[in-house]
């Protein structure tokens, strides 16, 4: 007698294909993946509303997308570290952006940037370098973040 294993049997199964060529339960689930929906539901970063997804989402594709709301998080800590590296004040050492107040803000930005992007497209008269353009508005974003809470506080907007 030979003793059990805990692999499966190669002989054929009595009843029914074998379970490799039996397909009818993949028949009763749906396939389609929504990678849209999977991205708007995986971006919940601070800073960053469905709304800023859409716009990008709506313009190009999932990568190029997560590149431009990537560039808002890497001008942010760009800034925050150039504030920090700047500052004279010892509270300013621990410098970081915060504020849920920032996101419209963000979302208005982005709205004007697609615009001037499409009308450019139209215009046939478009942006050379689309990610640096994008880098050098949220890099002015951010500087501007930075003296509007130093000269009024956190809490403003």
């Amino acid at each position: 007698m030979l003793p059990e294993t805990d692999f499966p049997s190669s002989d054929k199964p009595k009843y029914g294909k074998s379970a490799t060529t039996n397909t009818n339960y993949i028949n009763n689930i749906d396939t389609k993946i929504d990678t849209r929906e999977m991205f708007l539901q995986s971006y919940n970063k601070m800073f960053i509303s469905e709304k800023t997804v859409e716009f990008f989402l709506n313009f190009g594709e999932l990568l190029e997308t997560k590149e431009f709301l990537d560039i808002i998080f890497q001008t942010k800590k760009y800034d925050e570290k150039r504030a920090r590296t700047n500052s004279k004040v010892n509270h300013e050492k621990q410098y970081r952006i915060t504020g849920d107040f920032w996101i419209t803000e963000i979302e208005k930005i982005t709205f004007r940037f697609i615009l001037k992007m499409k009308e450019g497209i139209q215009k046939e008269k478009k942006i050379k370098n689309i990610k640096a353009y994008w880098n050098t508005t949220m890099t002015s974003l951010w500087g501007n973040v930075y003296l509007m809470e130093k000269v009024y506080g956190k809490a403003i907007m």
